[in-house]
């Protein structure tokens, strides 16, 4: 199980590198942009939010291509598919682990340039969701809870972009359409159409659940957690059932 550990989070060291460059440059760079220096003083305007929103992404993309190169490779060397599931759920919760304290050390990194720069702000998205909870909290306390968030969060996103890949992978032709073209399609199309045709009640209607199980209504990040760990579980159950039973496609 190491050495297969070692194999994927080796393949994927690359792409974290470069994806947490990019972002570090970009940041110094607009902070840079924002800093003005007068009378031997640093000043500026700008502000950071909602980082993670990046992370997410990059980690759903890295779910959804982890699978099929993957499973050949190890089937190849004799490795059943049971183990090769178990390491694969295994890496990607390390890899959400990881980037989930990569994070809270850039929002560190952004909170040391605050000081240095007037004007310029940092502000995760915990900070963001829940404003309430972090009043008078001790701040060793809110780096963890902020930590815990960000990786259930990374972790649902991951899981689903893993699913997607079995279930395309293992799909015909049409169930490949429907996951690359359908999804995004429904998604962002018939979504915008059937909720003007409901008079907003449709957006109205996800809105008022997403603050529920995200735990914003309450001000309770520990009922987001919750909700993103049950999401995990569902998605990496429906991806284990599809991956068990793949076979190798030429």
């Amino acid at each position: 199980m190491k050495k297969l550990l070692q194999y994927q989070l080796h393949t994927t060291k690359r792409s974290l590198l470069i994806f947490y460059s990019i972002l570090i440059v970009c940041i110094l760079i607009f902070s840079g942009s924002a800093a003005i220096i007068l009378n031997g003083e640093v000043k500026g305007s700008s502000s950071f939010s909602g980082i993670e929103f990046a992370t997410i992404i990059f980690l759903f993309v890295c779910g959804l291509v982890s699978f099929s190169e993957t499973f050949h490779m190890f089937l190849q060397n004799g490795i059943t598919r049971k183990r090769m599931l178990a390491s694969l759920f295994l890496y990607s919760t390390i890899l959400c682990a990881i980037t989930s304290l990569i994070d809270k050390l850039i929002l560190i990194l952004g909170s040391f340039m605050e000081t240095r720069i007037e004007g310029l702000s940092f502000t995760s998205l915990f900070a963001m969701v829940f404003p309430d909870f972090i009043q008078h909290q001790n701040p060793v306390f809110l780096l963890l809870i902020n930590f815990l968030l960000g990786f259930t969060l990374y972790m649902s996103f991951m899981f689903f972009g893993l699913f997607l890949s079995i279930a395309s992978y293992r799909g015909s032709r049409i169930v490949r359409i429907l996951i690359a073209a359908g999804l995004p399609v429904f998604l962002f199309v018939v979504t915008p159409i059937l909720d003007t045709i409901l008079d907003g009640k449709l957006y109205s209607f996800l809105n008022k659940v997403l603050q529920i199980f995200s735990g914003f209504k309450s001000q309770n990040p520990f009922i987001g957690m919750a909700s993103f760990l049950i999401i995990s579980a569902f998605w990496g159950t429906l991806a284990y059932v599809l991956g068990r039973k793949a076979c190798k496609q030429q």
